[in-house]
């Protein structure tokens, strides 16, 4: 009895009973041979499974593993011999993981592998998803690239067909915390409040700002006091900002949210302000154009400190359009004719500018003129060169021309006279101008020129008199002497 107990006890040894694998199975199983093209594994009993070694071959083309060593595989077919695969193994256990982080809710982190229509190829560790690009951020994507080859924190939201169809949402992740963070702060937003935020997207019209968990904007017009055209020209995606909440509504669609009116620069000084202690009325400023209007044209002289430039202040001759004389980003010079601080104004001449310094306004001094206007009583004439805002009377009875004379007929509008001041109001600054006078100087000079020429070339008290304001002025120049 006890011999033949041991004969089937040996039996049973020798031939064990062995578990029948099934394709598509995840085993262990101990390296028993490498060989030149394919490595070999104890699969149990006397059975022996193989495995590519190009599997097992790192970037060196050395193999990775040994005899002895143990290994995940996955059991790719049974008949007529057994096949393994790493790679498959390690799918199988991923699309595990996948399946699990669906029903459990769990985040898992992937690598965007690739862009796609309509979304993103996402990798996990050997596992491919998609994203749709809906659910690749907060708000529109604008731009894909940008998050080509990052890794993120996703959840799945789908997991179909044993794991040929995996759809995964990041947007989901940050709505959470977003959520999150804006109850932690929910009790700050107020209007006048301030916060440290985060550039988070930029549009032709503003740029939107997260304030911890909250997104707000900041409407173009409140980024700066200078004037921008697109808010890229100060800020980018990323950027850390100083913010204050100016407005906070219901938004119309969503009842259950807000919208968050915000402004930057109303945490600024006001440029005007500080300007006014190096700017003053009829001091030369340099400055950029950047907006033209059928009036005139808006001159940048600080940043947030613009002035206008009148169009009867931009060219000595009559323009029809600014755009006659300047183009916007031109550099120009200028001169500050007034300053309104209650209105935070600033009229501009160019003229002024240009030309000021070029005509010694004293008495007796003759000046290139242009009839701007007429009247009954004499013509009212711009000195060239004086700027637009220097201009004279020249009465009636010192234009040559016999009384009741139709002014407008012999002077139209434009003509360019030389005359001489006679005359300048110290109060105002209004200068009186005669023709006549011109004409008389030219006729002394002849006078003296003849004079000169004579014998002895001196002038003899018997010589007669000139008659008019030129003996008047000859009187006048005699006593200086």
């Amino acid at each position: 009895m006890e011999e033949k107990a041991k004969v089937e006890s040996m039996g049973d040894f020798r031939m064990p009973t062995m578990r029948r694998l099934a394709p598509g199975e995840v085993i262990e199983a101990a390296v028993v041979s490498v060989g030149a093209s394919d490595i070999f594994l104890d699969v149990g009993g006397k059975s022996e499974a193989s495995i590519d070694r190009k599997e097992l071959t790192n970037a060196e083309g050395e193999c990775s593993v040994q005899v002895g060593d143990k290994v995940q595989a996955y059991v790719v077919s049974t008949e007529p011999s057994i096949v393994l695969s790493i790679g498959k193994a390690r799918k199988h256990v991923n699309l595990g993981a996948l399946e699990d982080a669906h029903d459990l809710g769990l985040p898992v982190e992937g690598r965007v592998s690739g862009v796609n229509k309509g979304g993103f190829d996402v990798d996990f560790s050997g596992v491919s998803a998609f994203c749709p690009i809906s659910q690749i951020e907060l708000g529109f994507c604008e731009n894909a690239e940008v998050h080509l080859e990052e890794k993120y924190a996703f959840r799945v939201i789908e997991f179909a067909e044993g794991g040929k169809r995996v759809v995964v949402s990041r947007r989901k992740l940050l709505e959470e915390e977003q959520q999150e963070k804006a109850a932690e702060i929910e009790s700050q937003l107020i209007e006048g409040a301030q916060f440290e935020g985060k550039v988070v997207r930029l549009q032709p019209f503003g740029a939107f700002v997260d304030i911890g968990g909250v997104q707000g904007m900041v409407h173009i017009s409140q980024i700066s006091h200078a004037r921008i055209e697109h808010p890229e020209e100060l800020l980018s995606v990323g950027q850390t900002v100083q913010v204050q909440i100016t407005k906070m509504e219901k938004d119309p669609k969503n009842a259950d949210r807000m919208r968050i009116g915000l402004s930057m620069r109303a945490l600024m000084g006001d440029p005007f302000d500080e300007a006014m202690g190096t700017l003053s009325e009829g001091s030369m400023v340099d400055g950029k154009v950047i907006r033209i209007q059928p009036f005139g044209a808006f001159v940048q002289i600080v940043p947030g400190v613009d002035g206008l430039v009148h169009i009867s202040e931009m060219a000595e001759r009559r323009i029809a359009n600014p755009s006659e004389v300047v183009e916007v980003g031109q550099e120009v010079q200028a001169r500050i004719l007034k300053i309104d601080r209650t209105s935070k104004r600033i009229s501009l001449s160019l003229l002024g500018a240009e030309q000021a310094s070029t005509v010694d306004m004293v008495v007796g001094a003759v000046v290139d003129t242009v009839v701007d206007n007429l009247k009954p009583f004499g013509l009212f004439v711009r000195i060239k060169g004086g700027g637009r805002n220097m201009r004279g009377l020249i009465p009636a009875e010192e234009t040559g021309q016999p009384r009741n004379a139709n002014l407008r007929r012999v002077f139209p509008e434009g003509t360019e006279l030389k005359a001489q001041i006679i005359a300048i109001d110290p109060e105002n600054g209004r200068l009186r101008l005669s023709i006549t006078a011109v004409d008389d100087s030219q006729e002394q000079d002849d006078y003296k020129s003849y004079v000169a020429n004579k014998p002895g070339g001196k002038v003899k008290s018997e010589e007669p008199a000139l008659s008019g304001f030129g003996a008047a002025l000859m009187n006048s120049l005699n006593k200086k002497k």
